[in-house]
């Protein structure tokens, strides 16, 4: 009767609430986990898994490349790109890191 009651009152619906809340953070935390362990044991064939995939046009349908002209719409060149683009990011990085370590000599 005590806990009905408790659950009637606005202290009781706030406390019923933060239980709720922290019930479905430690769920979140569990299948985010889950998820990070799955990543780092699945990493290696996953990525493999990727660039076999540039090499293999048979998985892609064939209105995946559209008619307008031109090299964007290319999808040799899409795929080429999404990794071109992070070397080159990467790269770049590595540059302004030397640079500014080089300037400030940090």
């Amino acid at each position: 009767m005590k806990k009905k009651r408790l659950l009637e009152t606005p202290l009781g619906r706030i406390l019923a609430e933060q239980r709720e809340l922290r019930r479905l953070c430690q769920f979140m935390e569990v299948q985010m986990y889950e998820d990070w362990q799955y990543i780092r044991t699945h990493a290696r064939p996953l990525f493999w898994a990727e660039i076999a995939a540039l090499f293999d046009l048979e998985k892609f349908p064939e209105n995946t490349k559209r008619e307008s002209p031109g090299i964007w719409t290319d999808l040799w060149f899409q795929i080429a790109w999404k990794y071109v683009k992070i070397l080159f990011f990467n790269w770049l990085r590595k540059k302004w890191k030397a640079v500014f370590k080089n300037v400030f000599h940090f």
